[in-house]
This record gives structure tokens, C-alpha cells and sequence, in this order.
């Protein structure tokens, strides 16, 4: 188990009648919290935002707490499956917007987009990244 890693037992970190292992479940928990506030004020799910950022070094388990992001957000009836689409930012900058758009419709019908590496899409480094992540922006926020 690495350092910071614990078991933990809240009803929305369960899965197939296993505790989830992992990094605080404060997030989650606070996830849970906005989830059910959103219905029961009787929100669109599928209008609210409930993007994230991942930091840390490298195999420090980024890509793993997408899954089970992703997974939770399935079970929080956020999403209506718990797909997740892995790049990265070379990959994005490399295949350009035309491929950002395809890999955003895979995810229509409810998913996660996980982005390894987004720091090369820093428009002061990489002016390819600056339109890749502009294009970004817009379909998170509008889209």
C-alpha cells in the first residue's frame, strides 16, 4: 500500500461488496454531498460540472483515481456509464482538435476524459497545446 493509502469503508467508495483503497475519500465524499444536493434541488446532472484536476509525480496513481472517479460517478447516477478515455497531452497535440472532437463524442453518452501529462498543453511551451486546450475549454463549459 503506498504512503497516504488507507481502507476505506464510506457506502460510496463500496464496489462488488469491497472496501475501496486508495487516497482520502474526502473528495469522494464531498462529491456524494454535491451529487445529492444537486437532486434533490432537482438539478440536471448531466448540466452541472463536475470536472477535476489530478497533481503529482509520476506512479503516484493519477490515471487509477480517474477509474475509480469515473466509476463513482457511475454509481452516483452522474453518468450513465463509467468510460474512461486515456490520453495524453503529446498524443492531443500531435492528432489536434479533430481527434479532441472525436475522442469528446465517444464520451457522449457519459464518460471521463483523462488527460496524462496536460502540462504539454501549455500554451506559453507548446502553441499547438494553446488551441488543443482552448478547444477544450470551450466544450467543457459549454458543451
Amino acid at each position: 500500500m503506498q504512503p497516504g493509502w488507507a481502507i476505506h469503508t464510506h457506502p460510496c467508495l463500496i464496489k462488488d461488496g469491497k472496501p475501496y483503497l486508495g487516497p482520502s475519500p474526502i473528495h469522494a465524499c464531498a462529491l456524494h454531498t454535491q451529487v445529492n444536493l444537486d437532486k434533490e434541488r432537482k438539478r440536471d446532472l448531466k448540466q452541472q460540472q463536475y470536472s477535476c484536476i489530478f497533481y503529482g509525480n509520476p506512479g503516484t496513481g493519477k490515471t487509477t483515481v480517474a477509474r475509480i472517479y469515473a466509476a463513482l460517478l457511475e454509481k452516483l447516477g452522474v453518468l450513465p456509464g463509467g468510460k474512461v478515455v486515456e490520453t495524453s497531452g503529446a498524443a492531443m497535440v500531435n492528432a489536434g482538435v479533430s481527434d479532441l472532437k472525436k475522442k469528446l463524442e465517444d464520451l457522449d453518452k457519459g464518460g471521463v476524459l483523462f488527460i496524462d501529462e496536460a502540462y504539454q498543453l501549455k500554451p506559453q511551451t507548446n502553441p499547438l497545446g494553446a488551441q488543443v486546450r482552448a478547444d477544450l475549454s470551450w466544450n467543457n463549459q459549454w458543451g
